[in-house]
């Protein structure tokens, strides 16, 4: 009758002086013998350790409830009469145009542009912009085959703003 018996070996020997054939598959782990890759895991470990160590330190700090003093509350009331500088004045216009509203809207944008508008945005196929102290949108929408067209310009100065609009629908 035969008895199996564990036996235990130890070597004194350097990973490096096996060579690579001479190993067993499960000896090499990802390229790394298993006691290269039992440090690093050991390693990894520690830092693991080391930084939760350090998240609990700080997060206690930060946690600590100091009686901070009741801040001072100033309230101070102002009465503020804002008075109209202008009444706006709006001019409109509209038309239609054998073009698609994409083609309408960057026209839009050029006219805007070229007449000295800043801030100019185009927004699909909607263009607007400022020029001093007054605003100009121009709408582009399709309506069957045509593109259907809608200005308005917005501002103190009738006369300016009434001229604005009269030089934007001629380009358009």
């Amino acid at each position: 009758m035969s008895s199996n018996k564990e036996m235990t070996y130890s070597f004194d020997i350097y990973a490096e002086a096996i060579p690579d054939d001479a190993l067993d598959k499960h000896v090499k782990l990802g390229g790394e013998t298993f006691m290269k890759n039992w440090m690093q895991y050991k390693k990894e470990r520690l830092i693991k350790y080391l930084s939760l160590a350090l998240i609990i330190t700080l997060s206690g700090c930060a946690v600590s409830q100091k009686e901070m003093p009741e801040p001072k509350v100033v309230t101070e009331t102002k009465l503020v009469t804002v008075e109209k500088e202008y009444t706006p004045q709006l001019w409109s216009h509209h038309k239609t145009l054998k073009e698609t509203p994409e083609v309408c809207a960057m026209k839009g944008e050029s006219i805007l542009n070229s007449l000295g508008f800043k801030s100019v945005v185009k927004n699909g196929n909607y263009v607007y912009g400022n020029f001093n102290n007054n605003r100009a949108a121009i709408k582009c929408v399709k309506v069957s085959k045509q593109t259907f067209v809608y200005t308005a310009v917005a501002g103190a100065d009738v006369k300016l703003v009434e001229k604005l609009r009269n030089e934007i629908a001629s380009k358009l």
